[in-house]
């Protein structure tokens, strides 16, 4: 499974739905994608029980870090997904004691959208809020326009102030494009998928991902529907071959933007908000 993952272009993994974040899942996910070239982003829940409150707790810090800084297949630490800024001071404090042991191996989360918030200078602090209580060392988000009821046009505005704080740390940033059709959010189709990935390009991104790869279990209220792997059969649906097709022009794409340096974007035609 993981040889087919790797055969749509992907280089990086992240953590399974609902995923139980034990180091032996851990150990074997590293085991299985080091021959293949991808790397991982882990969930370790042992991190939850450390702190510097708890002096005591830090051997443990010591230990969960000695279990994977070594494995050439381990990317960083997944500390969760669109964080309020309520989590931000601890979120801090676990960045800063795996930073300490670790300096070679971040800290990550993938922060709130910008359709999240009342207003563009909410989202921009939120962003910078995380910013001066982690100090990342990549930023990531996601916003999804395609809804039922219509577009959100939040895209460019999130991916513009993303991009800004970005380039005002020093740091990269990656974005999450929407795949899967679940809850308020309609179906993509391959053009979609193409647009949404030249828009985070066009910004000066320099990773991409997608939600999601494996579609999840089905769920009340969520209504998912196929993603890129069917849940249940595991069969690949018609998005594995359109990502793997976009992958392969995206990496030439993204490798060389990725060596230049980012002036500006300008949207010839209509201008959506945020845009120039």
């Amino acid at each position: 499974r993981y040889a087919e993952l790797a055969a749509t272009g992907f280089n990086v993994t992240v953590l399974a739905w609902d995923d139980a974040g034990t180091a032996a899942d851990n150990l074997v996910r590293l085991d299985l994608t080091r021959p293949l070239g991808l790397r991982n982003l882990l969930l370790d829940n042992d991190l939850d029980s450390v702190s510097t409150s708890n002096p005591a707790s830090l051997a443990l810090a010591d230990t969960i870090v000695a279990r994977y800084r070594d494995d050439p297949a381990f990317l960083g630490y997944y500390l969760g997904d669109e964080p309020p800024a309520s989590y931000f001071p601890r979120l801090g404090e676990w960045f800063d004691i795996l930073r300490e042991r670790d300096p070679a191996h971040p800290a990550w989360n993938s922060l709130g959208p910008r359709g999240a918030f009342f207003t563009p200078a909410d989202f921009r602090a939120y962003v910078e809020q995380y910013v001066d209580a982690t100090h990342p060392a990549v930023l990531c988000n996601n916003q999804y326009d395609f809804q039922i009821t219509g577009d959100a046009r939040y895209l460019t505005e999130n991916v513009a102030t993303l991009g800004s704080v970005a380039r005002a740390n020093g740091v990269p940033f990656w974005g999450i494009i929407q795949l899967v059709e679940h809850w308020i959010f309609r179906h993509v189709t391959e053009g979609m998928l193409r647009w949404q990935v030249a828009q985070w390009l066009a910004w000066g991104a320099h990773g991409i991902g997608y939600f999601t790869y494996w579609t999840p279990a089905p769920l009340p209220g969520y209504g998912w529907q196929p993603a890129m792997i069917e849940w249940g059969t595991g069969a690949r649906t018609p998005y594995y071959d359109m990502v793997t097709a976009l992958n392969a022009r995206l990496a030439p794409l993204g490798d060389t933007l990725a060596g230049l340096r980012w002036l500006a974007t300008q949207h010839a035609g209509s201008v959506p908000p945020g845009g120039v």
